[in-house]
């Protein structure tokens, strides 16, 4: 069936200007053609009359948005879940896709869930069994033994580079697309101690060399620059969080075009995690870091490493504050207050983001021959973030989402 998106203006996140009164012509699941609308239907030309004409009345679409640090099962505040959590992770999993995809977020990473849920909630969607986004799935994260996540079902244990290379395989087996690698503690280990790494280089770079053999690309959580240090030379290609850095760890990531997927909400929505009920002496420690956060994340971007935006909180988190936006809106609008450009902050949520995740070949931005996921909303995103606080239009796979307009 062709669909054809008409009166809109186009944000195409190539880096290409903004094109006012454009249209889209979507054949099936893909976009078939793309420009401006007297292009494509020049005077005397109209759609099939057995297409579907969409008017957007002057509303700006652009790809859908991508969120690449994404736990579905999450409860905050982690460590407190309530008694039989565990049983309803699957539950929780695909209420948390749906609303995701609905929001806007077409693509999302997982960086860990239990027992492959992750990968068997990808296979659901692809065979239109659940409603979700394209689902890229690390399966289980992989830590030393008593290092950061080793008391959650999200991750398993390994000790020795011939154990980390092991279990690196067992989660390519179980059809993961990445691995995910704890080399630091969390935001919550004391600061002196939270960038020193928990592995070893041999058990990094073993477990590199698994993924890249196999055409996988490996994220790693990292707190401090001592870990990001290790990561990069062990041959990680994106580094996660990076609460703080220092000037050899930035250079290191920017000479490697290491991609940076920082989670700067997490230490920036006190608000979010007051009301989810985190201790108040975490949300202290969240905020001193918060600004340093920011500075280090944005001075890594401009030595060369590559931004793409996850959230580490479900995408459509929020708090009970009026006009605040979801999650994965506020990731962006953060690294617009980094110092990035509108622009810059929509192609790490989309192009970027496709490239972290091998499939910029099929998503990630609006030309020709690429699937048609997109969104619209009133208001320009490349000249003011704060547009996508407001999204009428959801597509994926070229079927309509959600729509209201």
């Amino acid at each position: 069936m062709q669909t054809i998106l008409r009166n809109c203006a186009i944000v195409d996140c190539t880096g290409r200007p903004r094109l006012e009164n454009g249209a889209i012509v979507i054949e099936g699941s893909r976009i078939q053609a793309i420009g401006a609308q007297q292009e494509i239907f020049p005077a005397g030309r109209e759609p099939s009359s057995d297409a579907r004409v969409v008017d957007l009345q002057g509303m700006t679409v652009m790809p859908g948005l991508m969120n690449l640090h994404v736990h579905l099962s999450l409860i905050y505040p982690v460590g407190a879940q309530p008694p039989g959590w565990r049983e309803t992770i699957p539950w929780r999993m695909l209420k948390s896709a749906r609303e995701a995809l609905e929001a806007g977020v077409t693509l999302c990473r997982t960086t860990g869930e239990a027992n492959h849920y992750d990968i068997g909630l990808r296979k659901a969607i692809d065979m239109g069994l659940a409603t979700g986004p394209r689902l890229v799935c690390a399966g289980r994260g992989i830590t030393p033994t008593g290092g950061h996540g080793s008391d959650s079902p999200w991750y398993i244990e390994a000790d020795g580079a011939d154990d980390f290379r092991k279990k690196a395989r067992e989660e390519l087996k179980a059809g993961a697309d990445h691995i995910k690698l704890m080399v630091t503690g969390g935001i919550g280990a004391p600061a002196h101690l939270r960038g020193i790494p928990r592995l070893s280089f041999d058990e990094a770079s073993a477990v590199c060399q698994v993924a890249h053999v196999a055409g996988k690309r490996v994220c790693a959580h990292n707190g401090g620059p001592e870990g990001a240090k290790l990561a990069v030379q062990a041959g990680v290609d994106c580094l996660e969080h990076c609460y703080t850095l220092d000037e050899e760890s930035v250079e290191m990531m920017g000479e490697k075009k290491t991609f940076i997927v920082p989670t700067l909400c997490v230490t920036n929505s006190p608000d979010f995690m007051r009301q989810v009920g985190m201790p108040e002496a975490r949300i202290r420690i969240l905020n001193e870091e918060g600004e340093r956060h920011l500075e280090w994340f944005y001075r890594a971007v401009r030595a060369g490493a590559i931004p793409a935006v996850g959230t580490d909180m479900l995408p459509t988190d929020r708090p009970n504050v009026p006009d605040f936006p979801i999650a994965q809106v506020w990731e962006m609008e953060l690294m617009g207050r980094a110092g990035l450009s509108p622009m810059e902050v929509l192609q790490a949520a989309t192009r970027n983001a496709a490239v972290v995740c091998q499939v910029e070949d099929r998503v990630g931005t609006l030309e020709p021959g690429k699937l048609a996921d997109l969104i619209a909303t009133p208001n320009d995103p490349s000249a003011d973030l704060r547009a996508l606080r407001d999204i009428r239009f959801v597509m994926k796979d070229g079927q309509v989402v959600s729509g209201r307009w």
